[in-house]
Formats: C-alpha cells, sequence, structure tokens
C-alpha cells in the first residue's frame, strides 16, 4: 500500500477520533509536522524504523512533546502507530491530516507561477481576489518560471487560469497566422 494512501488512512482516523474538531486536528498537525521534519535526519528515522528499536522505545520518543492527560488521543494515535509498524508513515499521515483541515475549513490550495519572485502582498492580494471570484479561501505557495514572461498562472489540483504574458503572445500569433 502506498505511503500517501496510509496517510490519509490514519489521518482519517486521527480526524475521526477527535470528534472532527478543527482546532484539536490543528494542534495535532502541528505536533505532526514537527514530527515529519525530525524524518528528514536519516539518523533519526533509521532508529525509528529499525526493527531492533523496542516499541516502548519508539513511543517514549513520539510522545515526548505531548502531555499524556491533555493529549490522549495523539499519545494514543502514536501508539496505534507503533503497534502497528506504521511509524514511517508519519509524514504523510501530516500532510493528509493538513489536507482534511484545509478541506473541512474550506481552503483550496493552489501554485502560484510568476516570471519573477512575488511579494506577499501581491500573493496576497492575487490570493483575494481568486477567494472573491471563486467564492472558496485559496492558498497560494509560490513558484517562479521566467518562461512565462510576465502575468500568472494558478494551478489547482484539476484546473488552471493562465493569465501569462506567454499565453497571451500564442494566441495572438495564432489568431496572425489564422
Amino acid at each position: 500500500m502506498s505511503a500517501k494512501l496510509v496517510g490519509k488512512r490514519y489521518a482519517s482516523g486521527l480526524f475521526e477520533g477527535l470528534s472532527g474538531d478543527s482546532d484539536l486536528a490543528k494542534q495535532a498537525s502541528g505536533y505532526l509536522v514537527s514530527l515529519a521534519s525530525l524524518f528528514k535526519d536519516d539518523k533519526f528515522k533509521k532508529v525509528l524504523n529499525s526493527p531492533v528499536v523496542k516499541g516502548e522505545v519508539k513511543l517514549a520518543v513520539l510522545t515526548s512533546g505531548l502531555n499524556p492527560e491533555s493529549d490522549k488521543i495523539l499519545t494514543q494515535f502514536m501508539r496505534a502507530l507503533v503497534d502497528a509498524g506504521r511509524v514511517s508513515a508519519i509524514p504523510a499521515i501530516s500532510e493528509a491530516l493538513s489536507e482534511i483541515i484545509k478541506e473541512k475549513d474550506g481552503i483550496k490550495e493552489a501554485d502560484l507561477i510568476t516570471a519573477v519572485e512575488v511579494d506577499e502582498a501581491h500573493k496576497n492580494k492575487i490570493s483575494a481576489m481568486l477567494t472573491e471570484k471563486l467564492g472558496y479561501k485559496v492558498e497560494l505557495t509560490s513558484k517562479v518560471d521566467k518562461s512565462i514572461l510576465g502575468g500568472f498562472i494558478v494551478k489547482f489540483a484539476h484546473s488552471e487560469y493562465d493569465m501569462s504574458l506567454r499565453k497571451k503572445l500564442n494566441v495572438f500569433v495564432q489568431e496572425a497566422i489564422a
């Protein structure tokens, strides 16, 4: 089973375990994000994925930043991951839980592609314009592609808004040829 699918299943289970409470899920997501960042360290990843390291040691490491009283569900969740041998799925679970929270909060992610680096003010302006036009909040991630020459492209998972100079020039050339 792919890591992404495993991540989605466990993230859905955690979200349901938190009674669909977006605030609790955001706290859990923050903790999972910090754990997921540790998996970028090869030594840390090897230790947690090693069959030689006892489950109780893994659990102690994974829950060291939790309060056993107030974070009972997350502590139980970590125990379930250790028992199932799914500790390596934490980065995928973290990503999937973030997606679930954004979906519940009505937020769509998109890439903002520009010819030059764009500052936060312009990014926020484009995000606000899209939010107004589309009827849901849009969270943008900036990317630079000099080949678009100017303007911008907004890419969602299944659609794209191309307001680039490259597209306008291509349309102009096609009309001139026709």
